[in-house]
């Protein structure tokens, strides 16, 4: 495998090492509802994230290349480096949305930083007005039927060079980085859930969970999962939300995915 592979490999595994994110979304019927995320992140991946930072703004500056500008606010701090009061500053701005603050928690134990965080909104098409929805949201959409589907498109298609997380060689690489990797995604719907292409599947309730003690192909499958889930709409009055597409461009990520 060439260098250049490796160092794509370990700078996911840097991205990704030591966290674990537990969130889920609750829809009610009339667009109001709750989004509840736990989430711990190791001191030393946040020192790892803030070094890369550090190293691209010295090359940049050493370039004579302006930053980047940041999409949006920068997420990417406040979730490899929360700090407490940065993320409520965040937060609050919300609130002209509808949206408020029921909990929030950052606390250091264990060399790991952990946060706990539960939102209430009183609606959803408020909420997609937001930056970070604009970022990291998903589409709800009103079929013929009276079904909703939510559709959130997969990060990527395909992970650079062919790179595959369940080659002996890469695994032997992320044992040590990514060990404790563990996402867990959890939707309640308001209508019955008809079809999904969550792993884990209730009347009302889809998840899916990527653990890479478990799979070490966990990061792979959660960068290139296509979430999607159709619910019987009767008696809701949601409104239609369109997100923007997150796979590179001409990876068929505006196809409908075949729900299970």
């Amino acid at each position: 495998m060439r260098a250049w592979r490796f160092l794509a490999v370990l700078v996911l595994a840097v991205c990704a090492g030591c966290v674990k994110v537990d969130q889920d979304l609750i829809i009610n019927e009339d667009g109001t509802g709750s989004f509840d995320l736990a989430y711990s992140v190791s001191e030393t991946t946040v020192q790892q994230v803030e070094a890369m930072r550090k190293l691209q703004k010295d090359l940049d500056e050493a370039a004579g290349r302006a930053a980047p500008a940041p999409r949006g606010t920068d997420f990417t701090r406040l979730l490899f480096n929360p700090i407490l009061d940065e993320v409520r500053a965040k937060l609050k701005e919300y609130e002209k949305s509808g949206i408020s603050i029921e909990k929030l928690e950052v606390k250091s134990r264990d060399a790991r930083r952990n946060v706990e965080i539960k939102l209430q909104f009183d609606s959803l098409a408020k909420v997609a007005d937001t930056d970070f929805f604009k970022q990291f949201g998903f589409s709800l959409t009103k079929e013929a039927n009276g079904r909703y589907v939510i559709d959130r498109p997969p990060q990527v298609s395909e992970l650079p060079g062919g790179i595959r997380f369940d080659d002996p060689q890469v695994v032997k690489i992320l044992a040590p980085l990514l060990e404790g990797f563990s996402v867990t995604v959890g939707v309640r719907t308001p209508g019955k859930i008809l079809s999904t292409s969550a792993t884990i599947r209730g009347p009302f309730t889809a998840g899916w969970r990527y653990e890479f003690d478990r799979t070490p192909t966990a990061l792979t499958d959660l960068l290139t999962q296509r979430f999607a889930v159709v619910f019987d709409g009767k008696g809701c009055n949601l409104p239609e939300l369109r997100a923007a597409a997150t796979a590179a461009p001409g990876d068929g990520a505006g196809t409908a995915p075949a729900a299970k």
